[in-house]
């Protein structure tokens, strides 16, 4: 289920439903993609270091951005462009760091699409916040 229904069930936001939904739904997908894609190169034969980072930050910054978006009670638009903008940033790295192995690990190649459908989202979503 995506988070449309228990937006339209809290206090309205300023930001539209449909593309705050659209936002944290990407955001979770991002977060589940990342922390598998993490401990499968984690589990593998090593020199991925950096794209592990990536991903393990990618899945700290989606969940809080996450965490703070379904907070649509008297939101700090200050803290929502930042806390997106971080998601943004780190789903950005991640996907090129995974796009980087995705042609023989199928789990880089799944992180790194669902990396990029956050950024997409957390990109639409920080232009209708104004940043």
């Amino acid at each position: 289920m995506d988070a449309t229904a228990i937006l339209k069930a809290v206090p309205a936001t300023k930001l539209g439903v449909g593309e705050l939904s659209a936002a944290i739904d990407a955001l979770s997908e991002c977060e589940r993609d990342a922390t598998a894609c993490a401990m499968a190169m984690a589990a593998g034969d090593g020199g991925m270091t950096s794209a592990i980072h990536a991903a393990l930050d990618c899945v700290d910054t989606t969940a809080s951005a996450r965490h703070v978006l379904l907070r649509t009670v008297a939101p700090d638009a200050g803290v929502l462009r930042a806390v997106v903008t971080a998601a943004r940033a780190a789903a950005e790295r991640s996907a090129t760091e995974c796009g980087a192995h995705a042609g023989h690990h199928a789990h880089c190649r799944v992180h790194s699409e669902s990396s990029r459908r956050a950024a997409d989202a957390c990109k639409a979503l920080l232009s209708g916040l104004g940043g």
